[in-house]
């Protein structure tokens, strides 16, 4: 179905990791899921532009209008985010929507080109409104698949848990926090033990990954914590951003404070945009492989409504945004 292509929606995920052959399918293509529609959050909501100062001494000077305000467009609530992913020769490979409920993701719906419901997944929030459990249904309403976070107090992800339960079968991630500056994520298929190193860099984000005494990935953020450069395996990405247009809402957060903890709930550096950090809008990835281009529509009211995804010059991801 190109869960790669789905996972680079608009936050551009990519995850990989070894497992026997069956179970690495479809836990690939459950943690992809699940990934696609929290990253939508990222950009999905009204964005800021230089205007924000003009429009703070408005307010400034009509504080008796607060009710009004209060029903300004620009406060509307968005409610479903639908993709189209698009295969080489344009043709149809997927559909997606993206419902959300008071501004968190709640369900997802994959559809087949031919627009029949294959499978849902269904998220859920602990007491802090952080996400702590995601499910995966197929169409005929069976759990297929759940991933169960635990954090500490200090809300760092200390466990994950994830069940496929068309296999019968149970996978375990425990991250243990280093007094130099590491975190080691242990993944436990069944017996068989993977270790990760994860380095922190001097402003406490991950930006170095280390298996089996090998760097394999690596990444450059700027002072405003946007992803500039990144390198995993023999692949190397440079990115630039959008000057206009913010995001005022982090879509990291929605996993807990720590920025770190969405990182090592993929456990690599395989992302391709969910390590900027920031608040701007990536509009281009130059890799030595290909170029991806985004580009971004507004409404009058500054809420964005459409965003494609282009690799190489051709649509790869068309997104529709639709708020009430």
């Amino acid at each position: 179905m190109g869960v790669e292509r789905i996972l680079r929606r608009i936050g551009n995920f990519s995850n990989s990791f070894d497992i026997e052959q069956n179970a690495t399918n479809n836990l690939k293509m459950m943690r992809k899921y699940l990934l696609f529609g929290i990253l939508a959050l990222a950009i999905s909501f009204s964005c800021s532009t230089d205007s924000d100062t003009e429009t703070e001494t408005t307010e400034q000077q009509t504080n008796e209008d607060d009710t009004n305000e209060n029903q300004d467009p620009e406060e509307k609530l968005l409610i479903n985010i639908e993709q189209l992913i698009y295969g080489e020769n344009g043709s149809l490979l997927s559909k997606s929507i993206s419902e959300y409920i008071d501004e968190k993701i709640d369900t997802e719906l994959y559809y087949s080109p031919d627009n029949v419901l294959e499978s849902y997944s269904k998220y859920m929030y602990n007491s802090q409104g952080k996400i702590n459990s995601i499910a995966i249904y197929n169409a005929g309403n069976e759990k297929t698949y759940e991933a169960t976070l635990i954090f500490d107090s200090d809300t760092r992800i200390i466990e994950k848990v994830e069940f496929l339960y068309n296999l019968n079968i149970e996978k375990n991630t425990t991250y243990n926090y280093t007094s130099n500056n590491t975190i080691v994520s242990t993944f436990n298929n069944n017996g068989n033990l993977q270790e990760r190193t994860f380095e922190l860099g001097s402003n406490g984000i991950i930006n170095k990954e280390i298996l089996d005494g090998a760097i394999v990935g690596t990444i450059v953020l700027d002072n405003q914590l946007k992803l500039l450069e990144r390198m995993y395996y023999d692949e190397s990405y440079i990115y630039s951003y959008q000057e206009t247009g913010q995001n005022p809402i982090s879509y990291y957060k929605l996993f807990g404070d720590n920025p770190n903890n969405l990182i090592l709930y993929v456990n690599d550096l395989g992302c391709s945009t969910c390590l900027n950090f920031s608040n701007r809008f990536i509009n281009e990835i130059e890799s030595n492989q290909s170029t991806t281009t985004f580009d971004f529509v507004f409404d009058n009211n500054n809420l964005l409504v459409s965003m494609n995804e282009y690799k190489d010059g051709s649509l790869y991801i068309k997104n529709n945004f639709t708020y009430e």
